[in-house]
């Protein structure tokens, strides 16, 4: 069974420390490609010679300098994390939260993290729901949110965070919400259901980043 973990606040000192060293359904993309595979050096030549794809190094790389010496905050954007920005965030996504609570007539909880039952992977659900539901609340700009409303789709930026999500707390169904508090006239609502074809992919993707991960931190060990 998925690890959830409550009454911790999302970017909190201790909910990057649930993070630690571990792949998370926002950052999948680092290391899947459109199709979840895992991405493949660009030639190959590169990849006959064992190289990785730049991407999934460099992600891989992160995570065990996270394992070494704890979360890098120092590498994280200042504005996404500061104290104003936070509030911003937290206000809006309680108005959207809101908004689907009374549209779906279902209370959302909130929770702080969900990881695989072997801890390898996870997620930071904005809500999960009682009918075997997550929740992915989105706040763009104006434009953004307008842009996802035209187009009537998953966004290709999320598509693998929200099926990551599904992969990691096993649930059936992910809420997809844009909202935007200057547009009220409408919010942008999905339901994608799980695609145990994509989930498959997924599984195999995250086994491959994880074993290059162990071998990676292997390797930094017999240099330390």
């Amino acid at each position: 069974m998925p690890q959830i973990f409550r009454g911790i606040e999302q970017a909190s000192e201790e909910w990057f420390n649930l993070r630690l060293g571990i792949p998370t359904a926002s950052e999948f993309s680092r290391f899947m490609d459109a199709d979840f595979n895992l991405k493949q050096p660009r030639s190959k030549e590169a990849k006959a010679n064992g190289e990785l794809n730049e991407s999934v190094f460099t992600y891989a790389c992160e995570k065990l300098v996270e394992r070494e010496r704890g979360p890098m905050l120092d590498y994280q954007s200042e504005a996404r994390f500061s104290t104003f920005a936070i509030d911003q965030g937290k206000h809006s996504e309680k108005l959207a939260r809101k908004w689907l609570a009374m549209e779906l007539e279902e209370e959302i909880e909130e929770v702080a993290f969900v990881k695989t039952d072997d801890g390898r992977a996870g997620c930071s659900p904005d809500g999960l729901l009682c009918d075997d539901a997550g929740l992915e609340l989105k706040c763009p700009q104006a434009v953004n949110h307008v842009k996802y409303l035209l187009e009537g789709v998953l966004p290709p930026e999320y598509v693998a965070q929200v099926h990551g999500s599904l992969y990691v707390t096993g649930r059936k169904h992910w809420h997809f919400l844009s909202y935007n508090e200057t547009i009220t006239t409408e919010a942008f609502h999905l339901v994608i259901e799980r695609d145990e074809q994509i989930m498959a992919r997924i599984g195999k993707s995250l086994d491959s980043f994880c074993y290059i991960l162990d071998t990676l931190h292997a390797k930094l060990k017999a240099i330390q």
